[in-house]
């Protein structure tokens, strides 16, 4: 009896470390490769183009015309144009969260006039150059190359403003200034490969209320408050700079 256990015991052995070998001998299933995981974190630098609608409010100042300040010079006043230019800028992501400043200059040629309330022959008009800000960006990672924010700052423009009679050279008063408000926006950026991505931003732009021209001026004998507000709308693209293909590897 003991003499059949043991050789029962032994042939199982003999079958396990057989299995054993076979097992060892068999190729491992490979694992798959690590997904690379983009990181926002980095400075870069890009391009914008779009369309720039804006909305001036026109109301008298002191005047030799007998006007009473404050009253409403013409219909508010709806420009319209394109805008392109470039930015740059610089994020730090930390988990999820994308933290980031930056800045842009564009182009632009928005432009609209009304007819002057008080003396229909006289338009009253409003033109912009050129656009530049300077914000914040504060961004939440939907994916890992997928970037929706919010964004705030300063904002600047060059702004001309004219009382004319159409047809005419010499009944026309005009004078342009640089002026400063604020701004607010939201974006969505997804980010391509080799250091590239795609944005698309929409900003409100307040510029307050600025003072044209003077009672004194010829042709206008008036000062014109300005309230001027814009609606930026613009797609482009950034490169970043010192791009990795993967900065983090998940399985």
């Amino acid at each position: 009896m003991n003499k059949l256990l043991v050789a029962g015991l032994a042939l199982a052995a003999v079958g396990f470390g057989g299995a054993a070998a076979r097992a060892a001998d068999m190729p491992l299933k490979a694992l798959p490769p690590p997904v690379p995981v983009y990181n926002w974190t980095g400075c870069y630098l890009g391009f914008s183009i779009g369309e720039n609608y804006g909305r001036t409010k026109t109301e008298y100042g002191s005047n030799t015309l007998g006007i009473a300040p404050g009253t409403q010079a013409s219909s508010d006043i709806k420009l319209t144009g394109a805008i392109g230019g470039a930015q740059v800028g610089c994020n730090y992501q930390v988990g999820a969260w994308v933290f980031g400043v930056e800045g842009d200059f564009s182009a632009t040629n928005k432009d609209g006039q009304e007819f002057e309330t008080a003396f229909p022959n006289f338009r009253i008009q409003a033109t912009e150059t050129w656009l530049a800000t300077a914000r914040a960006r504060l961004g939440y990672t939907v994916t890992d190359r997928w970037l929706w924010y919010v964004t705030g700052g300063g904002a600047w423009t060059s702004l001309r403003v004219n009382n004319f009679v159409p047809g005419s050279v010499f009944l026309t008063a005009q004078e342009k200034q640089t002026i400063s408000g604020w701004t607010v926006g939201v974006g969505t950026e997804y980010a391509l490969d080799y250091g590239w991505s795609i944005k698309s931003e929409f900003l409100y732009v307040n510029f307050g209320s600025k003072d044209f021209l003077s009672a004194g001026t010829p042709v206008s004998d008036a000062a014109f408050r300005i309230k001027q507000e814009d609606y930026v709308w613009r797609v482009g693209m950034n490169y970043k700079f010192g791009w990795t293909p993967a900065v983090v590897a998940k399985y």
